[in-house]
């Protein structure tokens, strides 16, 4: 009925086929294979159910540490706006016999600008020192051209430098 040269050759094309989706079917398992070891790195549990809890127990872990992270922040933002953040400084010639500029104003405020303005001025036989208080940005003392001065120069220097 059959020939056997017929029967061998369509069993010799099945076992090729067979063969050919054996190795296709070997190399897709050795790339699940990677893959799987890839996603099980430095878990020794071999239950990814087990693993995965562990990771999300981490994660949750790292959220509620990220938010008390950035109340912190919060909490150091709003303290470091009453810290000084401007500091100008003028020097200039309190009196006609002194030169080089030995006379000082030096504004030192915060965000608010808040803080104070010293003055130093030196003559040849002795030296005053001066405190205003800044409240607001005004004095309730009356402040000389120079210590205006160191506080706007306060100012343009801290806008400079947030910009």
């Amino acid at each position: 009925m059959y020939d056997i040269q017929m029967v061998l050759s369509v069993l010799s094309g099945v076992c090729a086929f067979l063969l050919l989706l054996i190795i296709v079917l070997y190399v897709r398992l050795n790339n699940m294979r990677k893959k799987y070891t890839l996603l099980m790195q430095g878990s020794e549990d071999k239950n990814l159910e087990d693993m995965f809890i562990k990771r999300l127990d981490a994660i949750n872990k790292n959220v509620v540490d990220l938010q008390r992270l950035e109340q912190k922040q919060q909490y150091l933002e709003h303290k470091m706006q009453g810290c000084i953040q401007k500091v100008g400084i003028i020097r200039f010639n309190a009196y006609n016999d002194i030169a080089g500029d030995l006379s000082y104003s030096m504004a030192v405020l915060d965000e608010y600008n808040n803080g104070l303005v010293l003055s130093g001025l030196i003559s040849r036989t002795d030296m005053r020192c001066y405190a205003k208080a800044i409240i607001n940005n005004t004095s309730a003392h009356v402040l000389t051209e120079e210590e205006q001065l160191a506080i706007k120069t306060a100012q343009e220097k801290y806008s400079e430098n947030s910009k």
